[in-house]
């Protein structure tokens, strides 16, 4: 987890998405240490209710400008 969210703040997007079974509760809270948060719930499979779950980078420091 920890390489590709790496990868990602090196990258130009400023956000990953990752979508789990909100039932999952060893995935969701893997995804939660990792700085992840629900974006929104909603029903993938019928019947079934998923999380789409969001990690942005983090801000760059006042006037340490930005990468993007």
């Amino acid at each position: 987890m920890a390489s590709f969210l790496d990868r990602v703040e090196q990258g130009p997007d400023r956000a990953a998405y990752v979508v789990v079974a909100s039932d999952n509760a060893s995935a969701v809270g893997l995804y939660r240490r990792a700085g992840f948060a629900v974006d929104q719930e909603f029903e993938l499979h019928s019947g079934t209710s998923s999380l789409l779950m969001q990690w942005r980078r983090p801000e760059p420091a006042a006037g340490t400008g930005d990468r993007a």
